[in-house]
């Protein structure tokens, strides 16, 4: 940002950039995980030609077994969960933080 615009914008709107700028790193960062996951997911899904969700289903039922294999595709399964709702709560958040500053 220039400081001619940094110096020309209110206090709260500075405020407002910073969070929105904040939240914006932290999904592309969530995003890259995601990626992550998934390719690791799709290896695991060529290799024993079964669906990562089919496969956790059936692991979580104990059908397939303890080969090591399919602990860290459940792993894999588990992180990009988890990875998956940190996005969406963290847009919730972005979406929050425009919509209180839109309306004050």
């Amino acid at each position: 940002m220039s400081a001619i615009l940094e110096l020309s914008l209110p206090q709260l709107h500075r405020k407002l950039i910073a969070e929105i700028d904040q939240r914006y790193r932290q999904i592309r960062h969530c995003q890259s995980d995601l990626e992550r996951f998934a390719a690791g997911m799709r290896r695991f899904e060529e290799v024993y030609q079964m669906g990562s969700k089919e496969f956790y289903t059936r692991f979580e039922r104990g059908e397939l077994g303890d080969d090591m294999d399919f602990f860290e595709w459940a792993s894999l399964c588990d992180m990009f969960r988890h990875a998956l709702e940190d996005i969406e709560r963290m847009e919730e958040e972005l979406h929050d933080i425009l919509d209180q500053h839109l309306h004050q």
